[in-house]
C-alpha cells in the first residue's frame, strides 16, 4: 500500500507560474495536465508540500479532480470535506491509482 492524492488544482496560478495564455479552449485544462512542464511543476509542488512528511505519508500517485464545493455536495457548509462523498464520486480514479500505473508520478 501507498499514498495517493486527489488535487484540486488552481489553473490560474499554474497558467501564471508557467506563463501560458488563457482561451485555449473549453479542454484547455484537460489538455494541460497531459502537458509535461505541468505535471513537473505539480510533482515540485507536491514534493514541497510535503517534505516534512514521513515518507510513507508522500503519496505516490495522483490524480486531478474537480474542485469540492456545496454545490456539488463534497463540502459541508462549514468546508469539512464529506469524505464518503468524494471516495463515491472518484471511486474509479482512486482504485486506478492502486492498480493502473498510467497515473504514476513519483515524487524521488
Amino acid at each position: 500500500p501507498y499514498s495517493i492524492a486527489l488535487l484540486v488544482i488552481d489553473w490560474v496560478a499554474v497558467r501564471n507560474h508557467l506563463q501560458i495564455s488563457e482561451g485555449l479552449g473549453a479542454d484547455d485544462e484537460e489538455e494541460m495536465i497531459n502537458n509535461a512542464d505541468v505535471k513537473h511543476l505539480i510533482d515540485t509542488e507536491l514534493k514541497r508540500a510535503t517534505a516534512k512528511f514521513k515518507r510513507f505519508e508522500v503519496p505516490t500517485k495522483w490524480v486531478v479532480v474537480s474542485p469540492f464545493t456545496s454545490a456539488n455536495d463534497m463540502i459541508t457548509p462549514k468546508m469539512s470535506i464529506r469524505r464518503h462523498v468524494v471516495i463515491k464520486a472518484y471511486r474509479n480514479s482512486i482504485d486506478d491509482l492502486y492498480t493502473d500505473n498510467s497515473f504514476d508520478t513519483r515524487c524521488d
